[in-house]
């Protein structure tokens, strides 16, 4: 009897498990399937994505936003061509004869006279300047011997024929140096000279960057690459802006018949922007010093345009 009741509590006893404990855990039921408890973790990462991704919507991280036009304002100056040129110093010249062509294709040598009391400058002046460059201009020039300190002269002579030298023409320009502005220094023959000669000077004229304006042109143009974006502007918009550009400069001409010999105009445009659109204005151009133009129709003070894209 006594075997029975043992064996009978031996059959009754519960399983352990492996880490020790006495299998009371298994009185509740068995653990569900490894794939019931996987998709639970997929769905659990799937809305951590979700709210990972909807932070990136809202609060987009800081990178390189969309460029933004850069603006400017006409504004009102001073504008100052110049022509520059090397040489040097020699005693001045009187009765200065050029060269002349002769009946046989030959030409004379020019004769002078050299006068010790007056100091000239020849400045060599590419033949691309020579144009612009006219007896009277106000000069003014540095030598070596005297650092950056700045001397003046008058342009008194241009030399009809030009000299060629490695394909390079140049034409001499005689400058008379004023003597009072010598202020002691001596400034002896043969020393070589930087010659800036002032053949413009406008004042206070509206005034315009000179990136306006390649800016314009550059975002009408279509790219070559298929997959860049359309030009800012159409193709019937510049031919538009042009049209009136043009009709800008004949109004300015019959009322100034002048400005074709002494401002050299152009008709072009420039870009605005007005209720969220960008739009071609006209305007007709004048001189210009490599970094502003000269406005001479089209544009009035305090104006704004687009002169390119503001960085990041």
């Amino acid at each position: 009897m006594s075997q029975q009741r043992t064996s009978m509590s031996k059959s009754l006893a519960l399983p352990r498990n492996a880490d020790g404990d006495d299998g009371q855990a298994s009185l509740s039921g068995p653990r569900p399937p490894w794939w019931r408890r996987r998709g639970r973790i997929i769905r659990i990462s799937i809305i951590l994505l979700m709210i990972l991704l909807g932070g990136f919507w809202l609060f987009p991280p800081s990178g390189n936003p969309p460029p933004s036009s850069q603006l400017q304002g006409i504004t009102r100056g001073n504008l100052v061509l110049t022509v520059k040129a090397t040489g040097s110093s020699q005693a001045g010249a009187d009765n200065i004869t050029f060269p002349s062509a002769s009946t046989t294709g030959t030409s004379s040598i020019f004769l002078q006279s050299a006068d010790p009391s007056v100091l000239q400058i020849v400045a060599d002046v590419n033949e691309s300047d020579i144009a612009n460059v006219k007896v009277g201009d106000v000069a003014r020039f540095t030598v070596s011997a005297y650092g950056n300190r700045i001397f003046t002269g008058v342009v008194s002579a241009i030399a009809p024929s030009g000299n060629n030298v490695s394909n390079v023409v140049t034409f001499p320009v005689y400058v008379d140096v004023d003597p009072n502005d010598l202020q002691g220094a001596t400034l002896l023959p043969g020393m070589t000279a930087n010659v800036t000669i002032e053949v413009a000077r406008r004042v206070n004229v509206l005034l315009i960057p000179v990136n306006a304006v390649n800016f314009a042109h550059t975002a009408s143009t279509p790219s070559t690459n298929p997959n860049a974006p359309p030009p800012l502007i159409s193709a019937d918009q510049v031919r538009v802006a042009q049209s009136q550009a043009r009709q800008l400069l004949m109004q300015l001409q019959r009322q100034n018949p002048a400005v074709a010999l002494t401002d050299n105009p152009t008709p072009t445009f420039v870009l605005e922007q007005k209720n969220g659109q960008l739009i071609a204005k006209p305007v007709v151009l004048g001189l210009t010093d490599g970094t502003h133009y000269e406005v001479l129709a089209g544009l009035s003070l305090g104006e704004i345009i687009i002169v390119g894209f503001a960085g990041p």
